[in-house]
C-alpha cells in the first residue's frame, strides 16, 4: 500500500538493494515527470550515471554533526540514507567524475551550473546536505513517485509529513 511505498521509499537503501540501472530508470521517471508545457524538453546525448549527493565515501569531507550523541548510530544512520533515493540523482560520468567525494560546497555549484536536469535543479535553493536535507528530498520524490505509481485510495497529501525537522531550502 502507499504507506508501505513510503517507508521503503524513505528508508530502504535502494541503491545496495536494485541493480544501479533499475534505480536510473526510476530517477529517470521521476525526471520525465517534473517535465510540462511550460518546460522545456531536455535530450541527454550521453549516458547518466547514478550519484550520491553525499558520497559513499563521505568520511573526509563530511564529518558528523559534531553535536551527535551517538556517533555509532549516527554513522549507521547515515550509511542507509546515502543509499536512499532522497541522495540520489543523475549526472554525466564526465561530471560525476568531476564532483568526486568534494564536500557539498565545492560539488553544488558543479551540479547546478554543469546539469539540465530537473533532478538536479532542485540543489539551487538548498545551502547545506546532510540527514535532514536526504530526508526532505526524499519525502518529495516520493510525491512525484507516488503520482506516477499509485497505489489504493491513499494520497501523497496524506502520507507525507507537512513539516519536516532539520534545515530547509533557501529560497
Amino acid at each position: 500500500d502507499d504507506a508501505s511505498f513510503l517507508n521503503a521509499w524513505l528508508h530502504q537503501p535502494v541503491y545496495k538493494s536494485v541493480k544501479a540501472g533499475r534505480v536510473a530508470m526510476i530517477l529517470r521517471a521521476l525526471e520525465d515527470a517534473e517535465h510540462d508545457r511550460r518546460r522545456e524538453d531536455v535530450v541527454v546525448r550521453g549516458e547518466l550515471t547514478v550519484e550520491h549527493v553525499m558520497p559513499q565515501s563521505w568520511e573526509a569531507n563530511w564529518p558528523l554533526p559534531a553535536d551527535c550523541s551517538d556517533p555509532v548510530e549516527s554513522e549507521a544512520t547515515r550509511e542507509r540514507l546515502i543509499h536512499t533515493f532522497g541522495n540520489l540523482t543523475l549526472l554525466t560520468q564526465e561530471l560525476n567524475s568531476a564532483v568526486s567525494n568534494a564536500a557539498y560546497a565545492s560539488r553544488r555549484p558543479e551540479i547546478t551550473r554543469q546539469s539540465a536536469l530537473r533532478l538536479n535543479a532542485y540543489f539551487q535553493t538548498v545551502d547545506a546536505w546532510d540527514e535532514a536535507a536526504i530526508r526532505l528530498r526524499g519525502q518529495r520524490l516520493f510525491e512525484v513517485a507516488l503520482r506516477l505509481w499509485p497505489y489504493g485510495p491513499a494520497s501523497a497529501e496524506r502520507l507525507v509529513p507537512q513539516a519536516v525537522p532539520g534545515p530547509v531550502p533557501s529560497t
